[in-house]
């Protein structure tokens, strides 16, 4: 494997991490790093046990945001970050892997395969350590900082409420960063840290377009003159398998069918309909989500 070393002279060097109070004096590099004004950085992190209700979350809005464009930043860790990395890959986006352990020694040993998966689509790998240095403990506090020093923001989804995630949390806003928490049942410990966040004044998202729309001033140009306003408009097509869905659950080929919308046209609307939080994939059929179930 051959890495790079990138110092904070480096142009590739994210530009937000040189800004924080303790930047990486040195990053070591597997892969290539993304280009951050063409693809806004935006954290997703949360449970290492997620729940159903968790990973559905954590796939409807890591997909929303790899699909407009977002590089997806993550730990590489267990549950919703390894979801997240998986799911921006799925959707052909770009993702960034900030390791608590050496680039010759990925932790989880386990994610090895989905680290190398990174390298080979346009992503990257990144560590502060040495090469060689194993995942201890109090590395991962170290390597939260960097997750939220080179993202715009950070997504919680499920968090108990001493989690390494609400340490994440806590390095944002120290940094400055937009903190967003997706609200989840009342009494399940994987929320109660959620909404510790929401209840300090972290905002309450249930989409991608959620944090788009809050973010939207700090967006790089590059990015909305390519993305804004042509992503997450609701247009007629849209509107047309909105309708549809309102009477029952619906496959792709059953929508093109009942539309009479080429499948090209189709599959474009339900993009934005997904990004947009207003419908959700369950088995392989699309429904109405509670917020589309409003319009």
């Amino acid at each position: 494997m051959n890495f790079k070393r990138l110092s904070t002279r480096a142009p590739e060097y994210p530009e937000l991490l040189k800004h924080i109070f303790d930047p990486p004096g040195l990053l070591n590099v597997w892969g290539n790093m993304p280009d951050l004004n063409e693809h806004p950085p935006i954290a997703i992190v949360g449970s290492r046990k997620p729940t159903d209700y968790g990973r559905e979350n954590a796939v409807n809005i890591a997909k929303g945001l790899a699909k407009a464009g977002f590089a997806i930043i993550s730990g590489l860790a267990y549950g919703i970050d390894s979801i997240a990395h998986k799911v921006s890959l799925e959707a052909e986006g770009i993702t960034v892997a900030v390791l608590g352990s050496g680039l010759n020694n990925i932790y989880p040993v386990s994610h090895k395969k989905l680290a190398e998966d990174i390298v080979n689509n346009r992503g990257a790998v990144i560590s502060e350590l040495d090469d060689t240095m194993p995942g201890l403990p109090h590395h991962f506090p170290k390597r939260n900082r960097i997750i939220s020093g080179m993202s715009l923001g950070i997504i919680v989804i499920e968090a108990a409420i001493n989690s390494g995630t609400l340490i994440t949390a806590r390095s944002a806003l120290e940094q400055g960063r937009e903190v967003f928490a997706v609200p989840g049942p009342i009494g399940n410990v994987n929320t109660a840290g959620t909404h510790r966040l929401i209840r300090e004044g972290a905002a309450l998202i249930e989409s991608a377009q959620d944090a788009i729309d809050i973010l939207d001033n700090k967006l790089p140009k590059p990015w909305k003159a390519k993305f804004s306003g042509q992503s997450f408009g609701i247009g007629d097509k849209e509107r047309k398998l909105l309708d549809l869905l309102d009477e029952c659950r619906l496959s792709l080929d059953e929508m093109v069918e009942k539309s009479g919308l080429a499948s090209q046209n189709v599959l474009a609307a339900i993009t934005v309909l997904e990004a947009s939080g207003l419908i959700k994939e369950d088995g392989g059929k699309y429904r109405k989500s509670k917020k589309g179930s409003l319009t």
